[in-house]
């Protein structure tokens, strides 16, 4: 008798413990509507996520567009900034910058040349009379006249390599 009353505890004690750990476990189990949420907000984030990659991935986009449309106006004659140098064929879209026969003028002034003086643009070779509205810059204490804001950023992105492979004339 003693064996089954011992038996009959253990039996309980089991049965309880096992009940017991059931309840924690239900309480450590989120519910089905619980764990839909925080499936939803885990997927929410990723799209969230995926959103932000996306739109870095316009801003590059836009941001390479932007610098190939300011490359493509330097020699655009349509451009706003534009100043014809005479590359885009006699007389130009402005009917300015005709090339010579191949006579140089200068391209490089210890100061800012005259209105109306002849300049050779360093870059292409055309002939153009100096105005305010030239591209210019100053470099090593010379200034360098150009016949289009092309011609002056070929200038700007390595003066010293431009300076060896263009032709640039000194005024006296």
């Amino acid at each position: 008798m003693k064996s089954r009353l011992i038996w009959f505890l253990s039996i309980a004690v089991l049965v309880l413990t096992v009940g017991a750990c059931d309840k924690e476990k239900k309480k450590d189990t989120p519910a089905p509507a619980a764990m839909a949420a925080d499936e939803g907000a885990k997927q929410a984030d990723e799209g969230a996520k995926l959103a932000d990659d996306a739109a870095k991935v316009a801003d590059e986009s836009a941001k390479v567009a932007d610098v190939a449309a300011r490359k493509a106006d330097a020699h655009d004659p349509a451009s706003a900034d534009h100043v014809p140098c005479g590359a885009h064929g006699a007389g130009g879209a402005h009917g300015a910058g005709v090339p010579t026969t191949g006579e140089r003028h200068p391209s490089v002034f210890k100061a800012l040349p005259a209105p109306g003086t002849k300049i050779s643009c360093p870059i292409k070779g055309e002939t153009f009379e100096f105005s305010a509205s030239r591209p210019t810059h100053e470099y090593n204490g010379k200034i360098y006249v150009f016949g289009c804001n092309g011609c002056k950023n070929i200038f700007l992105k390595d003066p010293e390599a431009a300076l060896k492979k263009y032709t640039f004339i000194e005024a006296p």
